[in-house]
């Protein structure tokens, strides 16, 4: 049987030096990144420009081969409370069922000491009964991240007591985004952040991530589409994909009482 010796590397995003921040990136099967969008410019927006702080990053090597990763982003749910999403998982297919992912969890865990964790993973995948078992709970169970469709109008009202995304976190994760273009659109003075989404033939279609107010609407451009998606449901919106995902919360140090808006999701 071959021999294997398991080198865990755990830190905060400032930390890591420039080579563990390439493995971090590359994709496992070749010397590039992980995808096109997934490279050195995302990285340093998603981790290194984070309005919140250091996330913190697990890479485990053998024989200097990356064999498993995954991070908990920092991604507070409200002003101090300090939260991480656990995201990037990743697990060499010959290396599973050695307790790698577990001996991941546990060390950004406890690097996490004192502070929340939550995670959106889709019944379907491996990690998600690998995640309860580990002692996380079920925040909720159901059909989240269903994609809805409606008309402009019914998407605002399906959205009017939600509570608008925070202009610091806005400028952050959206507008500054390397990775996805940002839009927006107005109906009688109130506003809707919306993510472009481009299909074969640059057809564009158009996702609601959540209400803005007006400070930075200007650094987004205006569109008017008549259709829009969303994953917020709402009187006289049409469900067109069912997507079963749970919201899981690890309790060792906090709990959180109220719901996790989907545009915190990565």
């Amino acid at each position: 049987m071959e021999k294997f010796e398991l080198n865990y590397i755990c830190k905060f995003t400032s930390e890591l030096s420039e080579k563990e921040i390439n493995d971090f990136v590359k994709d496992p099967f070749s010397d590039k990144p992980t995808s096109a969008d997934f490279d050195i410019e995302w990285f340093n927006w998603q981790y290194k420009e984070n309005i919140f702080g250091d996330s913190i990053h697990v890479i485990v090597y053998s024989n200097d081969e990356v064999v498993g990763k995954q991070a908990f982003w920092r991604n507070d749910l409200e002003p101090g409370f300090e939260a991480y999403q656990q995201i990037n998982l990743f697990v060499s297919p010959n290396m599973r069922r050695k307790g790698i992912f577990t001996e991941m969890t546990k060390r950004a865990l406890k690097l996490a000491h004192g502070s929340y964790s939550y995670n959106f993973p889709d019944r379907s995948q491996n990690s998600a009964p690998g995640f309860l078992k580990f002692g996380w709970e079920m925040k909720k169970d159901g059909e989240y991240f269903d994609l809805y469709i409606g008309l402009k109008r019914n998407l605002f009202e399906s959205l009017k007591a939600a509570p608008p995304i925070p202009d610091e976190y806005l400028i952050w994760r959206f507008i500054n985004s390397p990775v996805h273009e940002y839009c927006y659109t107005e109906l009688n003075g109130r506003y809707l952040l919306l993510r472009i989404k481009r299909l074969v033939f640059n057809i564009k279609i158009y996702i609601v991530m959540g209400r803005i107010g007006t400070n930075y609407i200007n650094e987004l451009k205006k569109v008017n589409p008549v259709i829009f998606l969303t994953y917020n449901s709402g009187k006289k919106l049409w469900r067109i994909r069912k997507h079963r995902v749970i919201v899981i919360e690890n309790t060792t140090y906090k709990t959180y009482n109220g719901p996790i808006p989907l545009w915190r999701a990565d």
